[in-house]
């Protein structure tokens, strides 16, 4: 019979929290300002970002818009992957 070779232990992949946070604060503003975009412009966005997050139709409100997508995205991502990380 063949020896056994010394193996290691089975690991699994782990996740870097502040990659994901970065990457998900990325995509998050990407997203806001997207619908912002579309609510300035009239189009697709106009219901969603008045009647979920309170936004008017404005530069600013546009910029406060990628800040919390930024924001929701990168809390959301840390979340997942910390929790990945633990089971």
């Amino acid at each position: 019979m063949a020896k056994k070779q010394n193996m290691p232990a089975k690991t699994a992949m782990r996740l870097d929290e502040r990659k994901m946070a970065l990457a998900g604060a990325l995509i998050g503003a990407i997203c806001m300002g997207l619908m912002g975009f579309g609510a300035m412009m009239g189009g697709w966005g106009y219901g969603m970002m008045g009647r979920y997050y309170g936004y008017g139709f404005t530069p600013l409100a546009w910029v406060s818009g990628l800040l919390w997508g930024a924001v929701a995205g990168a809390a959301a991502a840390y979340v997942f992957a910390w929790a990945y990380n633990k089971a």
